[in-house]
């Protein structure tokens, strides 16, 4: 019988710094630069960051509808 540690991929609800930036498609430094601004919630484990999958969908809920309103459609980006 293998030992499972609390923040193991196995648990859903928490991501890694990496798996959060896979998740938003964002690249890892922001979502550095975003966890020292607290802009980002997240629960450190020691020294390790573990981000809520539910947090993270809330970000994309209130930050989403703001990057689409300022988004030409014809090309994808910001105008």
């Amino acid at each position: 019988m293998t030992q499972k540690y609390p923040y193991h991929s196995d648990n859903a609800d928490l991501l890694t710094p990496k798996e959060a930036a896979e998740y938003l498609r964002v690249p890892i430094k922001s979502i550095y630069h975003r966890v020292q601004r607290k802009e980002l919630g997240h629960i450190k484990l020691g020294r390790l960051l573990r981000f809520k999958k539910s947090e993270l969908d809330r970000v994309l809920e209130v930050k989403a509808p703001l990057l689409l309103d300022n988004c030409d459609p014809s090309t994808g980006r910001a105008s």
